[in-house]
């Protein structure tokens, strides 16, 4: 009897901290909390960026950077207000801030190593594919799940786009430094592909806002995204500062590896 009852208090006590822990996880992966942390984060580090790039004017891109982090704050922030405002302006357009602002942040990247930007019919063309799949499904037959798909799957490929161009033709002495500013796009890209299959396997959504935890962890994957590449691109600036000012004496220019093309 004794060991029966202590084994049922074991059982309750297992499961009272089961519980919690779900709530626990379940308040903060909630979207609406997730939307205001990733604009907090986001907003920092857009801000910072754009303020070092401002000031630090030989290094191409970085203002590109922090005006894409801010765009996608923006769109964050949002998401926030869904059910507050509009879906033209919570859905429509806070997804269309988060798409353009990585894809400015591609633009960005290219200035930064040197390379020239794509030509505008291709950024036309990714925001037309948007505007109308998220038009169509928003409007015309509203389905969370495709939106969710859609916006997957365009961010992956231009997240992708953006690992890519940190690690083709780098400086071998700054490798590392590359390599750590294109884990967090990689990683992102990787998750969003994760992301659609999970959502089309799942169980039917018709409010966003109670996703689950896994559309609530693709905030996570962007601010770690956000944090991760500003730390790698600050990285490799200052490297490239230092190894100007060793080399002229003069102080720090143009990053080395960047050329016109």
């Amino acid at each position: 009897m004794r060991n029966e009852a202590a084994l049922a208090r074991s059982a309750f006590a297992h499961g009272v901290i089961l519980s919690y822990t779900n709530s626990v996880i379940q308040a903060l992966l909630d979207i609406r909390t997730l939307s205001f942390v990733t604009v907090l984060f986001c907003g920092s580090f857009g801000g910072g960026l754009l303020i070092f790039g401002s000031i630090q004017r030989r290094f191409r891109g970085i203002t590109g950077l922090g005006v894409g982090a801010l765009a996608s704050s923006l769109g964050f922030l949002l998401i926030s207000f869904r059910q507050y405002v509009s879906d033209l302006i919570s859905i429509m357009l806070a997804n269309g801030l988060i798409l353009g602002g990585l894809a400015v942040m591609y633009a960005g990247l290219r200035r930064f190593r040197g390379r020239k930007l794509l030509p505008l019919p291709y950024y036309l063309a990714l925001g037309f594919i948007y505007a109308a799949g998220f038009f169509a499904f928003t409007y015309l037959d509203p389905n969370v799940i495709i939106r969710i798909v859609i916006i997957s799957g365009l961010t992956a490929p231009v997240s992708l786009l953006c690992g890519l161009v940190l690690v083709i033709d780098i400086p071998r002495e700054l490798k590392t430094e590359y390599v750590i500013a294109s884990v967090p796009f990689f990683a992102y890209a990787a998750y969003a592909v994760f992301r659609i299959f999970w959502t089309v396997g799942g169980e039917a959504m018709s409010n966003f806002l109670e996703a689950g935890v896994v559309q609530g962890l693709a905030f996570v994957v962007w601010i770690f995204q956000i944090l991760l590449s500003t730390f790698g691109i600050l990285w490799i600036g200052q490297q490239h500062a230092r190894a100007r000012a060793r080399a002229s004496g003069i102080g720090a220019c143009r990053p080395a590896h960047a050329t016109s093309q």
